[in-house]
């Protein structure tokens, strides 16, 4: 239902991977005991979906999504500790939050006036930076809720630029061009 779901918003991806962890696995077993292994592999290969996991051995193939992930996880759990949301609010907070996570920049930000933007993930999901607010209103929703998903929505936001903005410095230490060491050269 997942990858339907996921297939259904954003369009049919060429290769899924996971990482190896048990959860992962846990999760491939109820998958395929819920569905025959003939139906999962007739809807991926029909899409012409690849998955793979990473190997066992090799948790580094996967650090730059594990490392956003892990982020993402612990800043909603600061933000959703206090009070459980709405299954409603809950929906509108991951949706924000995926939206504040796919608008990070993926190439350098020029001062230059005249150059357009920087190229994010949001232009190859939805074609443009999805850096836009959140439209006002909101249908049968109550404006208490609506605060309230906006000021969760805000502090994911100043979580994440506090917790990962940090980790997009280069650390310069490791790619400094050193001479090699002699003997007699003081370290």
């Amino acid at each position: 239902m997942t990858i339907r779901r996921m297939v259904a918003r954003r369009g049919t991806p060429y290769s899924l991977h996971s990482d190896n962890a048990t959860t992962f696995k846990v999760a491939d077993r109820e998958l395929f005991s819920r569905f025959s292994l003939e139906e999962v592999n007739q809807f991926l290969s029909s899409r012409s979906i690849r998955w793979s996991y990473i190997p066992p051995g090799a948790p580094h193939m996967g650090g730059a999504w594990e490392r956003m992930v892990r982020t993402v996880k612990e800043v909603l759990k600061v933000v959703l500790k206090e009070r459980a949301p709405s299954d409603e609010t809950l929906l509108t907070v991951f949706a924000e939050a995926e939206n504040i996570v796919n608008s990070r920049t993926l190439t350098h930000l020029s001062i230059d006036p005249q150059e357009e933007g920087c190229l994010t993930p949001n232009h190859f999901l939805v074609g443009h930076s999805g850096a836009q607010s959140p439209c006002p209103g909101g249908g049968n929703t109550s404006a208490k809720l609506r605060r309230f998903a906006q000021q969760l929505a805000d502090r994911f936001w100043n979580r994440w630029v506090s917790e990962y903005l940090p980790t997009l410095a280069r650390r310069t230490k490791w790619f400094d061009r050193a001479p090699p060491l002699e003997k007699g050269t003081v370290v």
